[in-house]
């Protein structure tokens, strides 16, 4: 059975390819393989235990009993060797012994066969004397398979090696058998684990800066230096490295500060040479014509008073189209022109545009904006425009206002008639009671006012406006993120790397490198804002693929999320659409901008499934 996400593919073998240099250690787990596929059973036991087969799959909460699960685990982490029933009894019972030893269990291991054979038919576990092993022949462990292919990796070097390491640590999505974590009898391997993975992080980061790759330096150092519990100066030093070849200037500095702070304060100890090597470095200027990008924050000084705002970038064609429309109304017919987007990309700054400029030039310019409140009052938002517009008219009686759509918009063509011809620029329009709605497009109805256009943005999820007639709107402006040649407009270098295309992110990149680096509060819920968009089950797996080395593939992001991996390709494939992420070759997946892959970081859960 095979599942294919956006071009990419997922096997029982926790979607692994085995690089050339791993070939025919443990027998291999080729998914392309389909003959062999059917025969077996993937056990996981980085995060929770996850038993995996072409039928189905069980997790820590599918086995019948705690002390079957067990059994499944140490006969895993015993990696294909026998375990004999007094080494169970030990393990699992300790000085507890139940009152019939032996047949208790054969009970546990009878009910772990029952419930293997509910993803498989394929015998898996073997009895031998007073001894139970999983057949190996059959079974892929995942931690059988990091060992082989860190062991592998000693035996070739240079880029090879790097492959082959980044292969390993791939299949770590977590401590093992976080579903046991008050298991005394796991401890012991749980940490052992634990150093070994910082180990090959630290491994793939060093070679990834001797080949050039800043990139995946960079995540395997963060990742080691966020999972010790020490401070690991090594790590931090090589994270700075890969920031510095990166560009990022900034973030390199602050990440020295917090290694200088963290030395002092938790070990009372000195920087090492590397750590003073790398800060004479930060300290000096990047040499003469060097090709590395110029870190944003030396290019944008710090604004004295307030920070200035972004030129308009993109836009001109919409601006261009808007226009025309606001024309052809004053001229032919009132017309409705919605803008849609999603957050942060430009709407309301896009109507502030047209009220400086386009708009004010061809007529009287009313802006308004509709309030979170609006939606549950009928009539509130219409109420409150048809007021703003009668002070504008300078009408000595304020207008009543009523909640049958025929009497208000008689009140408004009354003020509209006053006023002459008009452009009301209405922002958050997804925010109006549907009664608002109604009068507003019964306005721009063919016959209805002479000379009016209503220049509406929302959200483009507006239940609001569903039942919309296509007859009411004359346009409809997608705004979608900005291109890449419009970001390079702005002359910042790596500043597409750092935030995409998303205008918001854009901003919010800009306001850290005047505040040295550092995110605001307000900065980073801005950018979260854009996240929450695509659902609160989206925002709690991107958090998940933000902790992954990047870019990622989809097997490994379903197995941290702890979700089908159907489910994990609509995902993905919405936050794509949304532009928050974007397809970064076979098969890897990245964000769209780092800075939002950090602020999501920064608030990620540690592998748990949302409530």
């Amino acid at each position: 059975m095979r599942s294919t996400f956006i071009g990419m593919e997922a096997s029982v073998c926790w979607g692994q390819t085995v690089p050339a240099a791993a070939a025919g250690v443990g027998g291999g787990c080729d998914p392309s393989d389909e003959g062999r596929f059917t025969l077996h059973i993937g056990i996981r036991l980085f995060g929770s235990i996850q038993v995996v087969t072409a039928e189905g799959r069980l997790g820590a909460a599918d086995f019948p009993s705690r002390k079957a699960k067990q059994v499944c685990a140490v006969l895993a982490l015993a990696g294909g060797r026998p375990v004999s029933k007094d080494q169970l009894l030990e393990t699992l019972w300790g000085d507890r012994l139940p009152r019939d030893p032996g047949a208790t269990v054969e009970q546990a291991v009878s009910i772990l066969r029952s419930t293997l054979a509910r993803v498989t038919d394929v015998p898996t576990v073997v009895t031998e004397r007073g001894r139970y092993r999983f057949d190996t022949t059959r079974v892929d462990i995942d931690l059988v398979r990091f060992n082989e292919l860190v062991e592998a990796a000693g035996r070739v070097s240079g880029r090879e090696q790097l492959d082959v390491l980044q292969q390993s640590l791939s299949l770590v999505v977590g401590d093992v058998l976080e579903d046991e974590p008050s298991a005394s009898w796991i401890e012991t391997e749980r940490d052992r684990y634990r150093r070994l993975v910082e180990r090959v992080a630290l491994d793939v980061a060093r070679l990834a800066l001797a080949h050039d790759e800043a990139a995946v330096a960079h995540s395997a150092a963060e990742r080691a230096r966020r999972s010790s519990p020490l401070v690991l100066e090594e790590g931090y030093a090589a994270d700075i490295s890969a920031l510095v070849r990166l560009g990022r200037r900034h973030e390199a500095r602050s990440l020295m500060r917090e290694l200088e702070r963290r030395l002092a304060d938790e070990e009372s100890a000195e920087p090492g040479a590397e750590t003073v090597a790398l800060r004479a470095l930060l300290r000096s200027p990047p040499p003469r014509g060097a090709p590395a990008s110029t870190p944003i924050s030396t290019v944008i000084k710090r604004p004295k008073g307030r920070g200035r705002e972004l030129p308009m970038l993109g836009r001109a064609e919409a601006i261009a189209t808007i226009t025309s429309e606001i024309e052809n109304a004053m001229n032919v017919r009132s017309a409705l022109v919605l803008v849609q987007g999603a957050v942060g990309t430009g709407k309301t700054r896009l109507l502030k545009a047209l009220a400086d400029g386009p708009a004010r030039a061809a007529a009287r310019v009313q802006t308004f904006s509709c309030e979170v409140s609006d939606a549950d009052h009928p009539m509130l938002a219409a109420g409150r425009l048809l007021r703003l517009l009668a002070r504008t008219a300078r009408l000595r009686t304020m207008p009543e206002i009523d909640q049958a759509v025929a009497p208000m918009f008689g009140r408004f063509a009354d003020t509209l008639d006053r006023l002459g011809p008009t452009v009301v620029l209405v922002d958050d329009l997804h925010l109006a009671d549907p009664a608002s709605v109604a009068v507003l497009t019964s306005l721009v109805a063919p016959g209805a006012v002479q000379s009016l256009c209503v220049v509406a943005a929302r959200s483009p999820v507006s239940p609001a406006m569903d039942d919309l007639p296509s007859a009411a709107v004359a346009r409809v402006i997608q705004l979608a993120s900005l291109s890449y040649d419009d970001v390079e407009t702005l002359g910042i270098d790596g500043l597409w790397a750092e935030a995409g295309g998303h205008p918001a992110t854009i901003a919010a990149c800009i306001e850290a490198a005047r505040g040295d680096g550092e995110l605001s509060q307000a900065a980073t819920a801005a950018v979260l804002a854009r996240v929450d968009e695509a659902g609160e089950l989206s925002r709690h797996v991107l958090q998940l693929a933000a902790t992954l080395p990047q870019p990622f593939d989809l097997t490994e992001l379903a197995f941290t999320a702890r979700l089908a991996g159907e489910t994990i390709a609509d995902l993905v494939q919405h936050a794509i659409e949304l532009g928050l992420l974007s397809v970064d070759g076979a098969p890897g997946v990245t964000f769209a901008g780092d800075l939002i892959r950090r602020a999501l970081a920064a608030g990620a859960p540690m592998h748990r499934n949302p409530e």
